[in-house]
């Protein structure tokens, strides 16, 4: 009990002592400052609503005046444009003009008609008479005389360790000889496409002859858009059919730049010679480093190839004889003695950095053409069927007998040789090459993969159509400084919320433009001609069967 007593007298003490009503007093004040604060934070918060409230009602004020006002101003248009329209409809000059229109339209259409006519009995008359002449040139001494030597050469040919090239060649030239047999047979050109593949030639023709009359900046433009144009083919043979989603090309583009320096510098040789051995090289530190890169998958594959750039830049960065970390230049007893310099300046009557430039545009022309046949023909082989099998699904694709990996590998090796030769070819025009500069990421792979994406990934036209709308862009908006770069993502993004597959990808879809046809197609023969063209479309090879349950034969051209 006195233990009891003790502890309710110190209870009492400590209760009655100043501390403890200092300690109340505290707490008091506390809770009536936040009590106050509360008030304050709620007053100031119903303020701040009122405030937005009254900006919305002010935003929503001028959004609905400035859309009555656009309104009125489009339908005003819309009225001055039909009133224009019903004026010239009623005006006799403009109606003679169409029903002359139409009737030269028809006109043409007779002649041009009339002269495939002529053209088509001429074509069989010279075809009767180059006939007529074969049979006689043959029967002389001289074509029989060739003719042993030719069959020697292809007997040796099938015989030694091209037999079974040889032997492929042959079968190939077998079938397109072959006459079609029955109802159906498979074709991937189109007569749209051969009339296209007759445009583009006649584009190439112009193309080569542009120097004699272009200037010197339209020969320079066009060198940027062609390197441009060949690293967007290669880097959408690899992401848009291999599936390969590089963010290190970059890598061979440096690649390629420094081998051009060390083999004209170093050893030597003429740096036309030294683009194309840029290439083989590339293609041959292309086989370690996919040996490397292949063991990842998606993001980590796109991450990897970054990395790997970063290497060959630091490794590059390190050679003295090079340049080292600052870089190097040609020196002009290189760039001045470019084999056919001479031949150009005599032709053109132009400086010697002129005649350089119409020799690297040549160039450039020739690795663009070159890219363009080169990936079409990938696409139409058994190969590009490989590669869409994979693109879809690389488990059904080895499911039918498709080596994954080596097929990828040779895609990989033939993007790292063209993008080694564009690298050399780019620094041979810039003469002067650093490694910030050669193993940029920005420079040589975001632009690349904005082409791409924009024009239309996994098509071959999708290239051609990004790097124009890229060139377009960097022509008039460059000088903006970081604007230049924020108009580039946002229109990246408005693309890729309006049209998914790229802007040719759009186009494709809505009117039905196919430049480059790959797809096999199953076509009915005509049976008046075996050879002729497509009469009718079927929806696939599987699903179409001859009548009376016999399938269809036909021959792959």
């Amino acid at each position: 009990m006195d233990l009891r007593t003790k502890l309710e007298s110190w209870q009492r003490q400590v209760v009655s002592s100043r501390a403890a009503s200092a300690v109340a007093d505290c707490a008091r004040r506390s809770l009536e400052l936040g009590r106050h604060a509360w008030k304050r934070a709620g007053n100031l918060g119903r303020g701040a609503g009122a405030q937005v409230a009254n900006w919305r009602k002010q935003m929503t004020s001028v959004a609905i005046q400035l859309g009555s006002r656009t309104a009125r101003a489009l339908a005003g248009v819309r009225d001055r444009l039909m009133q224009r329209c019903r004026q010239v409809k009623g005006n006799p000059a403009f109606t003679t003009v169409i029903a002359r229109s139409g009737q030269w339209r028809r006109q043409g259409a007779a002649g041009i008609a009339a002269g495939g006519a002529a053209l088509r009995r001429s074509a069989a008359q010279a075809a009767v008479a180059a006939d007529g002449l074969r049979r006689r040139l043959a029967q002389t001494r001289v074509a029989q005389r060739a003719n042993t030597e030719v069959a020697r050469a292809a007997s040796w040919l099938r015989s030694g360790p091209l037999g079974p090239t040889t032997a492929r060649v042959d079968r190939w030239l077998a079938s397109r000889r072959r006459a079609v047999e029955g109802r159906y047979r498979i074709e991937v050109a189109t007569p749209r496409s051969r009339t296209y593949a007759a445009a583009g030639l006649g584009l190439m023709v112009l193309l080569v002859a542009l120097p004699a009359f272009a200037g010197r900046n339209l020969i320079n433009e066009l060198i940027f858009v062609f390197t441009m144009l060949v690293l967007a083919q290669y880097w959408n043979l690899l992401a848009g059919y291999a599936g390969l989603v590089s963010v290190g090309q970059q890598a061979f583009v440096g690649l390629g730049g420094y081998l051009l320096f060390a083999l004209t510098v170093r050893a030597g040789l003429d740096p036309l010679a030294a683009i194309v051995l840029a290439g083989l090289v590339a293609a041959v530190l292309a086989v370690p480093t996919a040996l490397v890169v292949f063991r990842l998958r998606g993001a980590y594959f796109a991450i990897g190839t970054w990395v790997v750039a970063e290497v060959y830049r630091l490794v590059f960065a390190q050679f003295r004889q090079l340049g080292g970390g600052t870089g190097t230049s040609l020196p002009p007893s290189v760039t001045n003695e470019v084999a056919g310099i001479a031949w150009v300046k005599a032709l053109f009557g132009v400086s010697t950095a002129a005649a350089r430039d119409i020799i690297t545009y040549w160039a450039a022309l020739t690795l663009a053409a070159g890219t363009v046949l080169l990936v079409y023909l990938i696409l139409r082989s058994r190969y590009g069927l490989a590669l869409a099998a994979m693109r879809d699904s690389e488990r059904a694709a080895e499911s039918v007998g498709v080596d994954n990996f080596k097929t990828k590998l040779k895609v990989y090796i033939v993007a790292a040789a063209g993008t080694g030769m564009v690298g050399a070819l780019i620094y041979l025009q810039a003469a002067r090459i650093s490694p910030d500069a050669a193993f940029s990421v920005a420079k040589w792979t975001a632009y690349v993969i904005f082409i791409v994406v924009i024009g239309g990934i996994g098509t071959i036209e999708g290239p051609f159509v990004g790097v124009l709308v890229f060139y377009f862009l960097q022509t008039n908006l460059a000088h903006r400084g970081t604007w230049y770069l924020i108009l580039l993502g946002v229109f990246a993004i408005v693309t890729m919320l309006f049209a998914p597959k790229g802007i040719w990808g759009y186009l494709s879809e809505r009117y039905g433009l196919v430049i480059f046809p790959i797809r096999r197609r199953l076509v009915v023969n005509d049976p008046a001609s075996p050879q002729s063209d497509a009469v009718s479309i079927l929806p696939s090879c599987s699903s179409a069967s001859a009548p009376g349950g016999a399938r269809p034969s036909g021959h792959t051209p």
